[in-house]
């Protein structure tokens, strides 16, 4: 039988494909069958600082660690190795803060909507934050939420399958201006994070190439 975890897990790592700095959320405070709650402190050694603040293009990747460690937990209570997950971007994202101050503590809420055996989801993320130093607290949204999305989201049971195939092709072609190519062909923007792996950068390139 495969061991369960319970809630607060501390050793956030052990359920994400991610490492080192990249790790964001340091607790899942809460989990259940559909949601997990996760805690995502703003240290001043952030890696995705910029100029003294967390931006609001960071929020997406908090969001998704927290669909990642719901993913590694449900890979835990089936006795299997944690997946590779891809965030494919999303339809829906409304952001109440431009940025973060240092010093702010986060949650991260994600809850499923749809989910699928071969890999696929759709989960419903809100980023609020829940403590701060008294003299930011007047910079941030006073309900606590600073955004909320609904990310797509793609785990397949051979992604690092998929990941090498992806890196391959980044040996075998050129790309020409992929941004360029984003703009010709879509009205929308965009945002493909990932770890420190080049997850990340092999998927944009990736469907460069395809046109998207």
């Amino acid at each position: 039988m495969p061991s369960i975890p319970s809630a607060p897990i501390y050793d956030v790592a052990s359920l994400l494909p991610h490492s080192g700095h990249m790790v964001l959320i340091d607790c899942v405070k809460e989990f259940g069958d559909d949601y997990t709650v996760c805690r995502a402190p703003v240290g001043d050694k952030h890696i995705l600082l910029q100029d003294g603040v967390l931006p609001s293009m960071a929020y997406m990747e908090l969001m998704a660690q927290g669909i990642g460690a719901f993913a590694g937990i449900e890979a835990l209570k089936a006795g299997e190795p944690v997946r590779l997950g891809f965030l494919l971007g999303t339809r829906k994202l409304d952001l109440f803060a431009d940025s973060v101050p240092v010093g702010t503590e986060l949650e991260v809420r994600a809850h499923v909507s749809i989910q699928d055996l071969g890999g696929m989801g759709v989960f419903d993320c809100e980023l609020r934050w829940t403590d701060a130093p008294e003299d930011v607290k007047h910079l941030l949204p006073p309900d606590g939420l600073l955004a909320k999305a609904s990310l797509n989201v793609y785990s397949p049971k051979d992604g690092q399958s998929h990941l090498n195939r992806l890196q391959g092709r980044l040996k075998r072609q050129r790309f020409r201006r992929p941004v360029d190519i984003v703009r010709k062909r879509m009205s929308e923007t965009i945002l493909i994070t990932g770890s420190n792996r080049g997850i990340g950068k092999a998927v944009a390139l990736g469907l460069a190439q395809d046109g998207i």
